[in-house]
């Protein structure tokens, strides 16, 4: 199903890139702090999961890690929809 509409879409739209990344946060332990993982097409970025340790959440990760986001490669309209 999912194919079936990625398809739909890309003849839709004309956009045909699609890609995935995720950003992970680690401490001077090599410990993981958080991260998230996301997807991109036609421009936009969704991101699917995001978590920060527990002990580390008053530290800004979050907003970190999303920021980091819509500066990457085939986010360039996630900042406007911020």
């Amino acid at each position: 199903m999912t194919e079936a509409l990625v398809a739909f879409d890309s003849a839709a739209t004309g956009a045909s890139d699609r890609g995935a990344f995720s950003i992970e946060v680690t401490d001077e332990a090599g410990e993981l702090v958080g991260g998230l993982t996301a997807r991109t097409w036609g421009g936009l970025c969704g991101i699917e999961l995001s978590w920060v340790r527990e002990d580390r959440r008053k530290d800004g990760w979050g907003s970190r890690t999303g920021t980091t986001t819509r500066r990457s490669p085939g986010a360039d309209l996630a900042g406007r929809l911020a």
